[in-house]
């Protein structure tokens, strides 16, 4: 069973996926403008929604920093093995 979490609106980053009324949508785009104006987040197909405030359900397979800070170090360790190979680094 795949389960959701609440995170507030501000929170919303391209990636996620956004369930609203019971239908995934997968976000590939948050415009946030300067101002008062709420932030839309649209997907691949053309869906936009106003954030708004309030919560947000979105799907629990989320990345999250400590995600992110593997990954960021695997593509450095990686980079550097390749500079080493390659006699660009001493």
């Amino acid at each position: 069973m795949t389960r959701t979490i609440s995170i507030h609106a501000d929170e919303l980053r391209p990636g996620d996926l956004l369930d609203y009324g019971g239908q995934p949508h997968r976000i590939t785009n948050v415009v946030r403008r300067p101002g008062s104006s709420w932030p839309i987040a649209v997907d691949g197909t053309g869906w936009a929604i106003a954030l708004g405030q309030g919560p947000l359900s979105i799907w629990a397979a989320r990345p999250g920093p400590m995600v992110d800070h593997v990954a960021n170090t695997a593509r450095l360790a990686s980079d550097l093995s390749v500079r080493i190979s390659r006699g660009a680094c001493g």
